[in-house]
């Protein structure tokens, strides 16, 4: 394209500006034609970009990557794709084993400096004719492109030296020449009349930087083949060398061998499994970025023991997928020595429960009944703990969804995605066989007889208890808005919100979305409509997105973020009215402004769902009222999750229905454990392109404040040190800072030296 480019123009498109119109006219239509075929996906820009072939003769471009390795509609159009590994995909590139595709790069860059001295040194076909003006630019290049041959064949120069060798030589032959074109440019411009030292500087600049370029690019290559020579080691016999040196060299790193593909990956201390995997380009299901957790298990084949012990949420999810000492999630542990791993191995062949034989389900009417009301993380977290301790008694989980226990973190995918609610489940339905647990799917319960301690079903059926636990959640709340109950209005809570949305958007082919809240749940639902196709306003009541979590700096690094992606946010405002008529079609603001919208969404926050406990005539407050054992007003029910009340406690959070189902589970037992309401957990905004992760208060009093990063290049680091412990933080395109602070934070005990402070501080990313 280039080539075509150049050859062109002094015969043909210097001299037609119908000729120019045609080229510029094609070329945006066929952008435009590839934006509504390719929307939405990963590399296409890249594979179409004119400028792209010689951005890959240097090597270098892009100079900044956002990982977007999570980002599930990648199209995958190039082969060795620039967007998701630039460091090295120019060496994939040069060095593929398909010769077809690497020839064609190697030739490009041989004839490049040749295009360039044929270029400015051809005469106009209009003086000397189009044959001689033909042959005065292709001379050039066939001479580059032997010139390149015979520097491999001789000298033995291996092809990516030679790509950058004549890349650069490229970019100095060209300011070479171009360096009197600019100044004659500057001096008819601005009227000026240069020295001709500022050509002479121009040129020595440029030479310079060409230098320097291709310096880091060898640097960068001795890298990249010390990495192949590594993986290689153990079964061609070479490169002994080599892997001293890199031993030597990365002396903290820990080596990782895959075995179904023979990659070693050298992985830096605080890098989790799941980065590196993602970093070598190996395939991963990296489910937990976008909430789904438990989605990337992989089997340890060797030295489990240098891997970071799981701590209790990490064992919770492996013992639910029936993994646990057989396989680790990747997201959660970091190697800190040598270990095996394998990627094809299917982590289930190792999972060895037998499920509950027929006899010992013998005699159930006189076993303990235990009825759980609510299957989500709390319900069954109450459910797998009893069955853990307990083998004998009866659990009975009743549930109004259609579905089995799912990750509502994840349920952003189904209102984007094409796979409804496939990839969510995080367990089979033979786990409810093996731990012998009666499930109750799409029954709703009515009442609740503590008299006769028994529940009624909406099918007329009833169950007797001996124990109860309610783990009915909450409720997405709806402000009172004249028009909040047009059709068009949605909240995301469940399984069926999501599915209506996408369902809806599709029926009436919808433009214009509007979400109410600028909260983690509104900003992470308008990327999922943004991904559908919508355009997205966020109106939200405070001075900035996710005001309770971030300082100015991130929520300005993260606002323009989302403006670049066709999500806007209006500020200090709510909606005062939704107009109609039959169902919405804008919304009228408090601020006088009007937004078109097709839909409708509310992320202003959640309510206990407390009715049926409120009929039975249980404690209430804003939710179940319960003591540290989680335990109601009714010795013989337990509330947990969503739908309890205990002073201190946080709602709305994994890890906390988790460790409440344990506590509650104990009690039940009889092995009564005080819950500990956590600190405020650490958040991770699941949006692709972003990397925002915070945790803590960042107005704790009398804490000492330190920031770091570049807010135009949207890096941030902002964390708080009290008593020389890390109480605080936010961190925005900066995940190794951030992962070695969560670090401390798990840890409120681990004091912070001012060597571990410098390190958060100038870490880079």
């Amino acid at each position: 394209m280039e080539n075509s480019k150049a050859s062109l123009r002094p015969p043909l498109l210097n001299h037609s500006g119908v000729a120019v119109a045609v080229m510029v006219t094609g070329a945006l239509l066929l952008a435009l034609f590839g934006g509504i075929v390719f929307k939405g996906r990963s590399g296409w820009c890249g594979t179409f970009c004119p400028l792209a072939p010689i951005q890959k003769v240097y090597g270098h471009a892009p100079l900044l990557m956002v990982r977007n390795g999570y980002c599930e509609p990648c199209l995958g159009c190039q082969k060795n794709c620039y967007d998701f590994n630039p460091g090295a995909a120019v060496f994939s590139d040069v060095y593929d084993s398909d010769a077809f595709w690497s020839d064609n790069r190697r030739f490009f860059a041989a004839l490049l400096p040749g295009l360039i001295i044929g270029f400015f040194n051809s005469v106009s076909p209009t003086e000397q004719g189009l044959w001689p003006y033909l042959v005065s630019m292709v001379t050039p290049p066939l001479v580059s492109v032997g010139l390149y041959q015979l520097i491999h064949n001789v000298f033995r120069l291996n092809h990516y030296r030679l790509v950058a060798l004549f890349g650069m030589l490229a970019l100095m032959i060209f300011y070479w020449y171009g360096a009197p074109v600019v100044v004659a440019g500057v001096e008819q411009v601005f009227s000026l009349a240069l020295p001709e030292v500022v050509i002479t500087g121009i040129r020595g600049f440029v030479i310079l930087v060409g230098v320097a370029v291709l310096l880091r690019g060898l640097l960068a290559e001795r890298a990249y083949r010390q990495a192949e020579q590594a993986s290689a080691v153990a079964t061609v016999g070479e490169g002994v060398d080599t892997l001293k040196a890199v031993v030597r060299e990365h002396r903290e790193h820990a080596r990782v061998k895959e075995r179904a593909s023979g990659r070693v990956l050298d992985v830096p201390p605080e890098q989790s499994l799941l980065d590196a995997i993602e970093k070598a380009s190996l395939p991963i299901m990296p489910g937990c970025r976008m909430g789904m957790c438990g989605s990337d298990p992989v089997v340890i084949v060797e030295g489990s023991e240098n891997l970071d012990p799981p701590d209790e949420n990490e064992l919770t999810t492996l013992r639910r997928l029936g993994l646990e000492g057989k396989a680790r999630l990747a997201c959660c542990c970091k190697p800190r020595g040598d270990l095996a791993i394998d990627l094809d191995a299917d982590p289930e062949a190792f999972s060895g429960d037998d499920a509950v034989s027929e006899d010992d389900k013998a005699g159930q009417a006189e076993r303990t009944t235990i009825v759980i009301i609510g299957n989500g993380i709390a319900g069954i977290s109450t459910a797998e703990h009893i069955r853990e301790q307990d083998r004998d008694c009866r659990i009975v989980l009743i549930t109004e969804e259609p579905h089995h226990f799912y990750n509502r973190m994840g349920l952003e995918q189904v209102v984007h995605g094409r796979a409804a609610m496939q990839g969510l489940y995080l367990m089979k339905e033979e786990w409810y066989q093996q731990n012998d647990i009666e499930i109750w799917l799409n029954t709703r319960v009515t009442a609740i007889n503590r008299d006769f301690r028994l529940i009624e079903l909406g099918t007329g059926e009833r169950i007797e208890y001996d124990k109860l636990v309610l783990a009915t959640g909450a409720r997405a709340f709806v402000p009172p808005i004249p028009g909040a109950d047009m059709a068009g209005c949605f909240t995301l809570r469940d399984a069926k919100d999501a599915l209506a949305i996408r369902a809806w958007v599709q029926t009436y082919v919808c433009k214009q979305a509007v979400v109410l809240g600028g909260g983690v749940l509104g900003i992470e639902a308008a990327d999922a409509l943004r991904q559908l196709g919508l355009r997205v306003t966020i109106v939200h009541t405070a001075h900035q997105l996710m005001n309770r979590q971030l300082d100015l700096h991130a929520g300005v690094i993260l606002r323009n973020y989302l403006k670049r992606n066709g999500i806007d946010a209006v500020m200090n405002t709510s909606i005062q009215q939704i107009v109609g008529p039959s169902r919405v079609r804008d919304v009228i603001l408090t601020n006088g402004d009007t937004l078109p919208a097709d839909l409708l969404l509310f992320c202003v926050g959640v309510r206990s769902n407390t009715t049926l406990a409120k009929k039975a005539g249980l404690e209430i407050n804003h939710g179940v009222l319960v003591d540290a054992c989680m335990r109601t007003s009714d010795a013989h029910i337990y509330c947990v999750g969503d739908a309890a009340e205990l002073p201190g406690a946080i709602g709305g959070l994994w890890s906390v229905g988790n460790e409440q189902g344990r506590v509650a589970a104990k009690a039940i037992l009889g092995q009564e454990e005080v819950y500990n309401a956590v600190a405020t957990p650490p958040v991770q905004l699941k949006v692709a392109g972003i990397d925002l992760k915070c945790f803590g208060n960042m107005e704790v009093e009398d804490a000492e404040h330190f920031t770091g990063g570049d807010v135009e290049r949207e890096v941030w680091r902002h964390f708080l040190i009290k008593d020389q412990r890390l109480v605080a933080g936010v961190f925005v395109n900066s995940p190794r800072a951030a992962n070695i602070a969560m670090d401390y934070a798990r840890h409120p005990d681990k004091t912070l030296s001012r060597e571990d402070v410098d390190t958060l501080l100038n870490t880079n990313r």
